[in-house]
């Protein structure tokens, strides 16, 4: 139950923040998606309207620390559990907000000609993407883990998935965890371990992410 009430509460956390991702009461600030990656978003907002996004919750960042997860993919390098973070701005640093957190991933779904519509592949299914290399396009569909035949910028995004893993932090007497999870393009393995596991995964739209 706990840690099922850990993963909620980063997840009511997640959903605001990417739902006010660009918001500019006038339009005269420059804001929006600044990181996209599997496992590092950064997104901004003008909160009070005064044109920047320097102000305490108008540059928010999630993802685990540098030093825990290196190449930015939602894995830890590591360390078998560590605490989700959320960076608020304004020099307050990556804090914890959801402990026992084994892995996560986001993805974007994007409209590349503003049409309205998300973009889909062949089949009709909604493309997923990230930007694997920290350069400002998406350039990588997660679900078939193959290269974007065009690579979206960030002011295109219009929708993030979001998958968190918790494991718990004691041991389960008796208990076996042989489950293998889908985190976004990656998979982890419970390994037969004595630990409780439990997955969320979600969407949010982004409301200020013009069409």
């Amino acid at each position: 139950v706990r840690m099922q009430q850990n993963l909620r509460a980063a997840l009511a956390i997640l959903e605001r923040d990417i739902r006010m991702a660009s918001y500019s009461p006038t339009g005269n600030a420059d804001v929006g998606f600044v990181e996209a990656r599997e496992g590092l978003m950064q997104v901004t907002m003008d909160l009070n309207d005064d044109g920047d996004a320097d102000d305490e919750e108008e540059d928010i960042s999630y993802g685990f620390l540098a030093a825990d997860d290196g190449n930015r993919d939602g894995i830890l390098d590591a360390k078998v559990i560590e605490a989700l973070r959320r960076d608020r701005g304004a020099g307050g640093g990556f804090q914890p907000i959801a402990n026992g957190i084994r892995a996560f991933s986001f993805a974007y779904a994007f409209d590349d000609n503003e049409d309205g519509q998300l973009d889909t592949d062949a089949a009709g299914d909604i493309i997923w993407a990230v930007d694997t290399n920290g350069d400002g396009s998406l350039d990588l569909n997660v679900m078939t883990n193959t290269a974007l035949a065009s690579t979206p910028e960030l002011d295109r995004i219009r929708e993030v998935r979001i998958w968190l893993l918790a494991r718990s932090i004691d041991p389960i007497r008796n208990y076996s965890a042989n489950r293998i999870y889908d985190i976004g393009r990656h998979q982890v393995a419970g390994g037969g371990e004595p630990f409780m596991h439990k997955i969320l995964e979600t969407r949010v739209k982004c409301r200020n992410m013009t069409f």
